[in-house]
C-alpha cells in the first residue's frame, strides 16, 4: 500500500470516524489524543502507540486503534515515524471531507 493509497483507504473506512454524540456534532478527533498518539508514534513506535491508546477507554482510542493498522499495512509510513505521525495529525483533515 502506498501512502496515497493508505489516505484513499482511511478517507473510505466509515468505521474510523468518530460518532455524533447526541445533540452535539461531532467534528473530529480531539487533537491531544492525535497528538499525544503522533508523537509517541514518532518517538517509540507503533507498539508503543497501540499500548497507549489500549490504557484509554475513550471510544476514539477504539478508532484509532484501526488507523495503526492501515498505518503499519503501508511501508512508507510505517517505516517512517515522522511520516506515520503526520498521518496521525492529518486525521481531522481527512474527516473534513466526510461532512
Amino acid at each position: 500500500m502506498t501512502l496515497n493509497e493508505l489516505i484513499e483507504a482511511l478517507e473510505k473506512d466509515a468505521g474510523i470516524r468518530p460518532q455524533t454524540k447526541r445533540n452535539k456534532k461531532k467534528t473530529g478527533y480531539s487533537s491531544g489524543l492525535l497528538n499525544d498518539v503522533a508523537y509517541i508514534l514518532e518517538v517509540r513506535g507503533i507498539e508503543q502507540a497501540r499500548l497507549y491508546l489500549r490504557s484509554k477507554p475513550q471510544h476514539e482510542a477504539n478508532l484509532l486503534l484501526k488507523v495503526l493498522n492501515y498505518i503499519e499495512n503501508c511501508p512508507s509510513a510505517s517505516k517512517d515515524p515522522p511520516v506515520a505521525g503526520t498521518v496521525i495529525k492529518s486525521l481531522n483533515s481527512v474527516i473534513k471531507s466526510w461532512l
